[in-house]
């Protein structure tokens, strides 16, 4: 009989499944917006649904567009620092990561009329890209498990299959590394650790951003209302490094003394959407405005592989590898519906404040050679509806400007016992001159979530994020 031990599974937000099948995680991942931009979008919050003239508009109310009055230029970079603290069974461990890089970067074009009379005030054209969602992170975590190991679970899924009809990305390593193996008959199957006791770990290394090009027309007419619409196409691109070990630290364990298992995964994807947006002046100082964003549809690509290694107490060690593994899939995200308002005072501060709506039960994973049907059943049954609130103030001190901002949204999931709800606090400075803008925000962001290291671990892993994103925007402004 093998010696047998310990494969584990990468779950990705406490679900993913090492089969590398695409599931409700991967549906909410790549469908949640949280918008970048310029500087002065984040530095207020985002919530620019009613007050428009920012290139980041044109991803969230292309309408906003229309306030344009010139043409302008906009470039934002940007430099992301964020820390993960951990605690798993009462031992907490932390990691962090920096990421540079690019924000925004943006033109409009304003075609003015000839005639001043006319009751067209103005056509814009905008191209350029936004940052939808960053997913830089480090992470370590870590702490002793006496109830079981992750190994119980490959034994189960591994029950009634013969050792060359094992999944070759998790229970055949397993199998081949010597850490679990058959008893009796060819479809028993037994594993090295059946009551825990190991020393659990794991790293993850995430790298990636979803990115949106904009194509967006608008109009202005009598400086009253404010009509836009936006062809999006967002890119995704994600890369997903990760370490799982289980070590005998305590000498405890029969034979047994280590074994790794090591996962790469690498999506990426494009999509297209259209967003259509209104805003209309009641007042000199009272705006409203409301947009519509279709679904997107999405065409993705996973790419990954797997390697495991053990090591026994009589000092034999062994290592097993996958193929590289691809799969192309289909990924239609929720609708979007946004309503805002916001109250212009003279030319001294501006408050303003966006209300959007998404239900993650609507979106969609299909594929050509798969029906995806238990994904997307889960979809429905774990995921719920979202309400993000943005709010932002600014005030304006001659060709100064002092912001401030806040965004809320409530957890994703049918029940918080997976992920908490989430906060940005923001605030910023700018400066204008004749012809040029400069513009700085920082943002603060916290979100709390359970990460499940595999199915049947008896407690999860309580992860605090906390974000801090500085932003620098210089603009040009043509008369």
């Amino acid at each position: 009989m093998k010696k047998y031990f310990l494969i584990s599974i990468l779950i990705f937000a406490g679900l993913y499944q090492q089969l590398s099948a695409q599931n409700e995680i991967d549906a909410l991942r790549y469908s949640q917006v949280f918008y970048g931009g310029t500087a002065r979008s984040v530095a207020m919050g985002g919530a620019f649904g009613a007050l428009g003239g920012d290139f980041a508009s044109l991803s969230i109310n292309p309408a906003g567009i229309g306030i344009y009055k010139n043409t302008e230029i906009t470039l934002t970079p940007s430099n992301y620092y964020v820390i993960m603290k951990s605690n798993y069974n009462n031992n907490a461990s932390d990691d962090r990561k920096y990421n540079f890089n690019l924000n925004n970067l943006g033109v409009v074009f304003v075609i003015k009329p000839k005639k001043e009379a006319s009751a067209c005030k103005g056509i814009q054209m905008g191209i350029g890209f936004n940052r939808l969602n960053d997913y830089n992170y480090n992470a370590y975590m870590e702490g002793g498990n006496s109830h079981n190991s992750i190994i119980n679970d490959y034994v189960n899924q591994a029950q009634g299959s013969k050792p060359e009809d094992l999944q070759q990305f998790s229970t055949q390593l397993a199998f081949n590394t010597y850490l679990i193996d058959t008893l009796g008959s060819l479809t028993n199957y037994i594993g090295a650790i059946p009551n825990g006791g190991a020393l659990q770990s794991k790293s993850l290394n995430v790298t990636g951003s979803n990115n949106e090009l904009v194509l967006t027309l608008g109009g202005n007419w009598n400086d009253k209302l404010y009509i836009g619409g936006t062809v999006g196409f967002p890119y995704v691109r994600y890369y997903e490094s990760s370490t799982y070990k289980e070590t005998d630290k305590a000498d405890t364990i029969a034979g047994f003394k280590s074994m790794a298992y090591n996962y790469n995964l690498q999506t990426r994807g494009t999509g297209f959407n259209f967003k259509l947006g209104v805003i209309y002046r009641i007042t000199d100082w009272v705006r409203i405005g409301a947009a519509v964003h279709t679904p997107t549809f999405y065409s993705m690509k996973d790419t990954w592989s797997s390697d495991m290694q053990s090591e026994f107490k009589d000092g034999s060690k062994f290592t097993s590898s996958s193929p590289n593994g691809s799969y192309d899939y289909q990924l239609t995200t929720p609708f979007k519906a946004d309503g805002s308002l916001a109250f212009i005072i003279g030319k001294y501060a501006l408050i303003s404040g966006d209300y959007e709506f998404i239900d993650y039960r609507n979106a969609r994973l299909k594929a050509s050679t798969y029906n995806y049907t238990d994904e997307n059943r889960a979809i429905d049954n774990d995921l719920a509806c979202q309400s993000n609130v943005r709010a932002g103030v600014e005030v304006k001190i001659k060709n100064f400007s002092i912001r401030g901002g806040y965004t809320f949204s409530n957890s994703p999931y049918a029940t918080k016992l997976k992920a908490d709800n989430r906060q940005a606090f923001s605030g910023g400075l700018g400066v204008k001159f004749d012809r040029y803008f400069i513009d700085l925000a920082y943002s603060y962001v916290m979100s709390k979530q359970k990460y499940y290291l595999y199915p049947s671990v008896p407690t999860a892993v309580d992860n605090t994020i906390t974000g801090h994103n500085a932003l620098l925007t210089f603009g040009v402004k043509f008369k």
